[in-house]
């Protein structure tokens, strides 16, 4: 109920829509009470109005659950949502300085925020990783990437295609090993 998915618990998941089956992914990392959420691109494949639905699920995630939640996405537009952006630009946090974004949104390539939001949950400095290495299919994917996150927060990356957030959460998951 909480992602708006009431009343379709008896639904097979190969009948429910793209936008549903998102809302049931994040339905089930929530079911394990995490205190990290790591969401890579989960509005990727849904309507504009799902995609609001689901932002503002996740933006109130750390109010509403002490969840803290990190977006990974390439829409700019959902930034609005996040207490603090990360923007990757070539494997690089960069700064982020788009129109219309709140200024107390914009974050330093290292920021050192110990206030509001509670303890550093997460704290990623010097990370880098290259697929290949060696190789003649050598790519870098990220180049010291520095942030924290504290406890609380609701942190978006964002970056265009090929900008390392995909590679950037699945070490963040655990899922591949940085080569730094």
């Amino acid at each position: 109920a909480e992602v708006g998915l009431a009343g379709l618990g008896d639904r097979e998941t190969t009948d429910l829509s793209g936008g549903q089956q998102q809302r049931l992914a994040v339905a089930a990392a929530l079911a394990r009470s995490p205190k990290l959420l790591i969401a890579d691109e989960v509005t990727s494949m849904v309507d504009p109005v799902g995609r609001a639905e689901l932002i503002e699920i996740l933006a109130e995630l750390p109010r509403r659950r002490a969840i803290t939640v990190v977006l990974i996405t390439h829409r700019d537009s959902e930034a609005r949502a996040a207490d603090r952006v990360i923007h990757l630009e070539a494997g690089r946090v960069v700064e982020h300085h788009p129109e219309g974004m709140r200024p107390e949104a914009i974050s330093p390539p290292l920021p050192q925020r110990h206030d509001e939001h509670g303890q550093a949950l997460l704290v990623v400095r010097d990370l880098a990783h290259t697929y290949l290495p060696g190789s003649p299919w050598e790519v870098t994917a990220l180049k010291s990437v520095n942030f924290q996150v504290n406890s609380g927060d609701g942190v978006l990356i964002v970056g265009g295609n090929g900008s390392g957030k995909s590679t950037l959460a699945w070490i963040l998951a655990g899922l591949i090993t940085p080569t730094r």
